[in-house]
């Protein structure tokens, strides 16, 4: 099978590192990390631009040398290893800012994550154009709302606080919650399953 791999939010942590360097900037107006009921919470909540979230978001893929993973590297490593040890394409799917593109080839090898391919793409939807892929593991809520548009690509939105008001029972029968990237194969194999039941190639 041909997984997707969203970066920020399901490899690296993004959100973390910049809610960091928004308690160091703005000390009197700290934001906790589980208060972060969606993307646009800083904006929203906390006032700030699109323009100066972004560069915040770049600040922290400059110092991409010190931006830790999402979830502890063993369990990130030990889910892809056995996909890939299974023979299934991993493709890491990234919509970002064109200044970080060099730093996100050099972050993976440094974390030692395989993969097949790398791609940056100009929508921040991921289904919108790479509906290709069996199954994409993605952070965006907005994932999830499209994802009954694309029934043959099959939906696991990685657990954060800003996804949680997403209903996954009431969404489409596509997609599903995972909580960390350790227990992807096994979510595979079920949709592997799942597929053979109903023949789908």
């Amino acid at each position: 099978m041909h997984i997707g791999l969203d970066l920020d939010g399901v490899l690296a942590d993004l959100v973390g590192e910049t809610v960091k360097i928004f308690n160091r900037t703005w000390p009197d107006n700290k934001v906790n990390y589980e208060d972060l009921d969606g993307w646009d919470y800083l904006k929203r909540e906390r006032g700030l631009s699109s323009k100066v979230q972004n560069e915040l978001f770049y600040q922290v893929w400059k110092d991409f040398e010190n931006l830790p993973t999402a979830e502890k590297i063993g369990d990130i490593l030990e889910g892809i290893n056995k996909l890939e040890s299974q023979d299934h394409v991993i493709s890491i799917i990234t919509h970002r800012d064109r200044r970080t593109h060099s730093y996100v080839p050099r972050w993976l090898f440094q974390k030692q994550i395989p993969f097949h391919n790398l791609m940056f793409i100009s929508t921040k939807t991921k289904l919108e154009k790479h509906d290709f892929v069996d199954v994409l593991v993605d952070d965006h809520p907005r994932t999830v709302e499209i994802a009954d548009r694309y029934p043959n690509t099959f939906v696991l939105l990685r657990d954060q606080p800003w996804n949680r008001s997403v209903d996954i029972v009431s969404s489409s029968p596509n997609t599903s919650r995972i909580t960390s990237l350790k227990d992807l194969p096994g979510y595979i194999s079920n949709i592997q399953d799942y597929r053979s039941s109903i023949n789908v190639a």
